[in-house]
């Protein structure tokens, strides 16, 4: 016998934030439950074609302000932020 369609629905994992994924969840146990793990970093290495130092005055201005609230917004989130240049041989 071929499976109704909507039986079908039902045997699928229900999307991420879904009422039903929320009843499915909630019907496990916490030894069930995947721990969820966090960056505790995030480095972001940058590498200017100039062959340059990365400073302030090299980076364009639409790029530091990105950077800066990434920063910010990663900091606030509990993640600590580097920035490092990557050298290059000048072209």
């Amino acid at each position: 016998m071929r499976a109704r369609t909507s039986d079908r629905l039902t045997d699928r994992p229900a999307a991420p934030g879904s009422p039903r994924r929320a009843a499915q969840v909630a019907g496990q146990s916490q030894a069930h439950i995947p721990t969820r793990q966090r960056a505790l970093s995030v480095i972001y290495g940058i590498s200017l074609k100039s062959g340059l130092p990365l400073t302030v005055e090299n980076l364009f201005t639409f790029a530091q302000v990105s950077l800066l609230q990434a920063a910010v917004a990663l900091r606030n989130s509990g993640i600590d932020v580097a920035v490092l240049n990557i050298p290059t041989a000048p072209a």
